[in-house]
């Protein structure tokens, strides 16, 4: 993460809270040097009388944006704006709103954090967050995993979070009194995290996240990980194995979301078992009060991809017309109107894209007819379009194709011992594979025999499937166990392949040399640089009588029998000092009897009685000597142990304050 980033987590960390209803409350997370903003009030009046304009064009939007504004002060998002305190800052925010392509009889209104106002926005002085949000492709993916699938939505996730109250003002808008456009003009502000603040997608997703972590032990982690590692913004996809499972997981989820009053809805599910344990209010609004038996169930639309629950198949629709103009414009609007993030169609995206680039090379102009040279090839490839809509993409199309391609692969390395099984001969002698006793699978893929036919457990465990490490696929493989097992060593990924219903012959070398190759682990296992070391000082390396430059240090305490009297003995702590002499290595240690300067002092000259005047003497700062020291009132700077060292001819150096990697060569003898 940036800097930024961690500001901003630095901030909801320290200052989102749940308030008495278990709402989420959180800042507007202002950047630490935020300039301060000007009073927009102009620039939010002339795009107010803008819309004002807008609408009366248009009666249907008119009526929809009243509806949606009306809403807000009803839920109690938004509300009329006191009276502002003199000098306070403020912000006005310009209002348009937005249909979505699927709903174009739903209107959003959107606030234009972005909009500028003397060079400044709300959006500049605001952190936007890291990107917390889960892999796009991982949610799908892991959508169907599992043969049960549930899709689910929280209901207008941004307005479930609470700004705090002194930055409301901040997000000023202007409206109708009482919603009624024959009325005056009078300041609203929102009271909720907003549609056009980049920081708001950051902050639910935190705040949600946080619910999942701290009802976790009271819902349990299938509750927590959906929440936290399927959803994307707003959306919830995943798969289970059983109804059962899917329904527990729906109703703890819920349950654990209506903590901090979010709202689960929308839900969908490919089970009639699912969709029956539901409340009607629960279900997507297209399916409720419908009998799934007898009725054919609407597709879903759900990350932008439709979801047949019939088939349980992924489908297109395409917005494609046939009078889209042939011209940069309309050419584009046609090939990017193909959604396809799991590259199911990529063969046609891919087309249409290839054209594009033909057609628009040497176009300047948006709207500039195109070189009639390729209307006919683009008018084909359009009209194929209409073909998707036939193409259902299902679990079982998958598996079919990861069965054409293992079976490609082993008929390129296996193709005699293959013929071999089919006429029921036997096995080349010189063969890899004649030990493993192999057998054709029902689906006509070479896996491995033995005798455990009658063992009940998944058939790929059993009967693995047969590949040669030289190729590409058992390489793609391999990769896929490794970061499963979260790159664990050789034994685990070997594991993790044999589970998943392979048997590479030569894995270990080609999971060997897989580790090797991964970058994450080269990271993980890689040896840590050592520094140099520097070359060591003068009174290290010269030739001098012992006890020259010395290192000293104090250690200790501990107790001992002073003396003993009739009633029993009395102790005492002591300490001790070393001498350590930087050349020779040598050591000299007293006894302190007590941490004090006169202490101290005996200690020097017991120390230089016998070994002579030492020209230098080094101590750290640290606790084992400076701050031991200080916390009894000795200072070895005092008048007392200056004057004694001055006499001696004697340098005291202490090592630099916080330099714990010094004084290695002294306090290493202790």
């Amino acid at each position: 993460m940036s800097v930024e980033d961690h500001q901003f987590m630095n901030i909801m960390d320290n200052n989102a809270f749940r308030d008495d209803k278990g709402s989420w409350v959180a800042p507007l997370p202002f950047k630490p040097l935020k300039q301060p903003l000007p009073d927009n009030r102009d620039l939010a009046q002339r795009r107010f009388n803008s819309l004002c304009k807008t609408l009366n064009k248009k009666p249907e939007q008119k009526k929809q944006f009243i509806e949606f504004i009306g809403n807000m002060v009803k839920n109690k998002h938004a509300e009329a704006a006191p009276p502002m305190e003199e000098g306070k800052e403020r912000w006005y925010l310009p209002m348009f709103g937005v249909y979505h392509p699927q709903k174009p009889g739903k209107i959003r209104v959107v606030f234009d954090s972005s909009a500028e106002w003397k060079g400044v926005s709300l959006n500049k002085v605001l952190l936007s967050g890291p990107d917390l949000n889960n892999s796009f492709l991982g949610v799908l993916l892991r959508f169907r995993k599992e043969p049960i699938a549930v899709t689910a939505d929280v209901e207008q996730m941004f307005y479930c979070f609470n700004v705090r109250e002194d930055h409301c003002d901040y997000l000023r808008y202007m409206w109708f009194k009482d919603n009624n456009m024959d009325n005056e003009v009078i300041d609203y502000r929102m009271k909720v995290h907003v549609f056009g603040n980049t920081p708001s997608p950051s902050m639910s997703i935190y705040c949600m996240g946080r619910t999942a972590k701290e009802y976790e032990q009271k819902y349990g982690s299938e509750a927590s990980q959906y929440i936290l590692r399927n959803f994307y913004v707003d959306d919830g996809l995943t798969s289970l194995p059983t109804a059962v499972e899917a329904i527990a997981l729906i109703q703890k989820s819920k349950a654990m979301l209506a903590e901090s009053n979010l709202h689960l809805h929308k839900i969908a599910s490919n089970s009639e078992q699912v969709m029956a344990a539901l409340d009607e209010a629960d279900k997507a609004k297209d399916l409720q009060n419908i009998n799934l038996k007898s009725e054919i169930p609407p597709c879903q639309r759900s990350l932008g991809v439709s979801w047949d629950l019939e088939t349980d198949s992924f489908n297109f629709k395409i917005s494609a017309q046939k009078n889209d103009e042939y011209t940069r414009r309309g050419v584009l609007s046609v090939v990017n109107s193909l959604f396809d993030p799991l590259g199911l169609v990529s063969l046609i995206t891919l087309q249409g894209k290839i054209l594009v680039r033909k057609l628009s090379s040497g176009t300047v102009d948006w709207d500039a007819p195109l070189n009639p040279e390729y209307k006919e090839e683009w008018d084909s490839w359009k009209q194929s379009l209409v073909h998707m809509e036939n193409l259902k993409i299902t679990l079982e199309e998958i598996s079919a194709a990861r069965i054409v391609v293992v079976q490609a692969v082993q008929e390129e390395t296996y193709l005699d011992e293959i013929a071999c099984l089919k006429r029921r001969r036997p096995l080349p002698k010189t063969g890899t594979l004649r030990n493993l006793d192999p057998i054709l699978g029902d689906d006509g893929l070479l896996r491995i025999g033995g005798r455990s036919e009658n063992l009940e457990i998944d058939y790929n465990q059993k009967h693995p499937i047969i590949l040669p490490a030289d190729n590409h696929v058992a390489t793609l493989i391999a990769r896929y166990h490794h970061r499963r097992v979260a790159h664990q060593g050789r034994h685990i990924t070997e594991g993790a392949i044999r589970s998943g219903g392979y048997w590479v012959i030569g894995r270990k070398r080609l999971v060997s040399t897989m580790i090797y190759k991964c970058v994450t682990c080269r990271k993980l296992r890689g040896k840590t640089a050592t520094q140099k070391m520097a070359d060591l000082p003068l009174d290290r390396i010269t030739p001098s009588p012992p006890f020259t430059s010395v290192g000293i240090d104090v250690f200790g305490p501990w107790n001992v029998t002073s003396r003993r009297t009739r009633g029993g003995s009395a102790n005492s702590k002591r300490w001790a000092v070393i001498f350590s002499c930087m050349s020779t290595r040598a050591v000299h240690i007293e006894v302190l009897e007590t941490m004090t300067a006169s202490s101290l002092i005996n200690a020097l000259r017991r120390f230089f009685a016998l070994r002579g005047p030492a020209r230098i003497i080094q101590s750290d700062r640290g606790t084992n000597f400076v701050g031991a020291v200080r916390e009894l009132n000795l200072q070895i700077g005092t008048h007392d142990v200056k004057n004694f060292l001055q006499s001696k001819g004697c340098k005291w150096i202490f090592n630099p304050p916080h330099s714990s990697h010094m004084g290695g060569a002294w306090e290493r003898m202790i």
